[in-house]
């Protein structure tokens, strides 16, 4: 992601959580820009070929 966000999930529906890397130099609006870059990503990419996707307000996510 542009500012060095490293996302990592072990399905592509994010059933079993995201893990997310935060460099430590960048601000929380990069942080947040990095964030939205991914959803836009997975929805524009990955979403559409999804079945039953459980949807983005259930996803455990894990901060590092």
């Amino acid at each position: 992601m542009r500012y060095g966000t490293a996302a990592d999930a072990s399905r592509c529906d994010f059933a079993d959580g995201l893990t997310l890397e935060r460099p430590r130099q960048i601000t929380e609006a990069q942080f947040a820009s990095d964030l939205l870059e991914l959803a836009g990503w997975h929805a524009t990419n990955v979403l559409p070929h999804l079945n039953g996707f459980q949807g983005y307000d259930l996803i455990k996510i894990t901060i590092r």
